[in-house]
């Protein structure tokens, strides 16, 4: 199982947007107040920065079907003229190796992306296409230091909560309005108490609280186990082994 609980995306640019959508929506908590590319502009770049201490990017709620990425530190030095170094001396650059997990149904999919941990600032170039003749739009993009812990036991619930209006009326119908449906997932995983257990209950559960944050649960059924979710309700630990403990988190998808 994978987190990354804070947003470290402090400026976003896009080559397309619609007034109404712009591209600052993705850094946003609300997938549904998104950016949208300019009407029939099925093609079109993000470029985002991102603060120092960062290894991930996830992307919710795109109807992108391909989507390349180009990760790079975006502090070049321009040396002025006349300067000159002795033979043998050399710069290190910072160009990354990207690895993704993408479920990109043209529809509304979601992309993970990890690369080697930056103490400095990165930018990330994304590349993005929807199906010929619709309109490009990201919900959401969350990135940050990736936090990684062992995959949920086996016996994960994935329910649904609707937040629908039903109301019986006097005559004995009912009254119903359809609204958004989301998912829930209860789950446990067990930590070594010494180090995992207290970083994810410390450093990630407390200081996230309620905010969403991006989760991977496991890679194994891609997109299903990618989701932009708060805690439901705040993880608790039972520290029924020697070194370890078990703790138990329910999470709920936001919209």
């Amino acid at each position: 199982m994978k987190v990354m609980p804070l947003q470290k995306i402090s400026a976003v640019a896009a080559t397309s947007e619609d007034a109404n959508y712009p591209a600052s929506n993705v850094m946003n908590e609300h997938p549904k107040m998104q950016w949208n590319a300019a009407a029939g502009v099925s093609v079109a770049t993000l470029t985002l920065t991102i603060d120092s201490m960062n290894s991930g990017l996830a992307v919710f709620e795109t109807n992108a079907n391909t989507i390349n990425i180009t990760v790079s530190d975006p502090n070049n030095i321009t040396w002025e003229t006349g300067v000159s170094w002795e033979a043998g001396v050399s710069f290190a650059t910072f160009n990354a190796t990207v690895t993704e997990l993408l479920s990109l149904d043209g529809v509304s999919g979601s992309a993970w992306f990890e690369w080697p941990y930056s103490d400095t600032g990165v930018t990330a170039v994304l590349i993005m296409s929807s199906p010929l003749g619709g309109t490009l739009k990201v919900g959401v993009a969350v990135a940050d230091k990736v936090y990684t812990y062992t995959d949920p036991q086996y016996g994960v619930k994935e329910g649904m909560k609707s937040y629908s209006i039903i109301k019986e009326l006097q005559n004995g119908a009912f009254y119903r309005k359809e609204r958004d449906k989301v998912r829930t997932f209860l789950f446990s995983i067990i930590e070594d108490r010494a180090i995992d257990f207290y970083e994810f209950m410390y450093t990630v559960a407390r200081n996230l609280g309620y905010k969403p944050a991006a989760w991977q649960l496991t890679n194994q059924d891609g997109f299903w186990w990618v989701i932009y979710a708060r805690f439901q309700s705040m993880p608790a630990a039972r520290h029924s082994m020697p070194n370890h403990s078990i703790i138990s988190t329910k999470l709920i998808e936001v919209l």
